[in-house]
């Protein structure tokens, strides 16, 4: 759930809870997890140009902070750039963070092309982390 404090701010909050059934040689197994989650953002467009900035908290058995910021240079064309780091209460999963830059083309009020490459930073990887390439459609 969200609120607008302003036009332009909104913060929020959630709970999210997942459950996963799988079959295994030996039988099944089940896991549930429940998420916390905590967001903030501030947009300010205008004639379609403008500036849409983020920050969001998701905090379960590890912590991951997203802080991301688009801007729309016109009603069609988007560029953006995130970062994403994960505090991990285990040493099971590297915590390398994620910086990773998108670019979206609209071709109309209801579909969207998004494209984007992100890259590790810093910890015990290097290089390329994700390549993306999606559609959106509203209705």
């Amino acid at each position: 759930m969200g609120y607008f404090v302003t036009p332009n701010w909104q913060i929020g909050g959630g709970l999210i809870y997942e459950n996963a059934n799988r079959r295994t040689y030996n039988g099944s197994v089940s896991d549930s997890q429940l998420t916390a989650r905590v967001f903030g953002r501030y947009t300010n467009i205008a004639g379609g140009e403008g500036w849409d900035l983020t920050m969001e908290s998701l905090v379960n058995d590890s912590t991951r902070l997203e802080m991301a910021g688009r801007y729309f240079f016109n009603r069609r064309f988007s560029a953006g750039v995130s970062y994403i780091t994960e505090f991990a209460d285990d040493d099971i999963y590297t915590n390398d963070d994620i910086g990773q830059l998108t670019v979206d083309y609209w071709f109309n009020s209801a579909w969207s092309v998004q494209a984007g490459a992100g890259i590790y930073v810093g910890g015990e990887d290097s290089g390329l982390a994700s390549l993306t390439l999606a559609t959106s459609l509203r209705f």
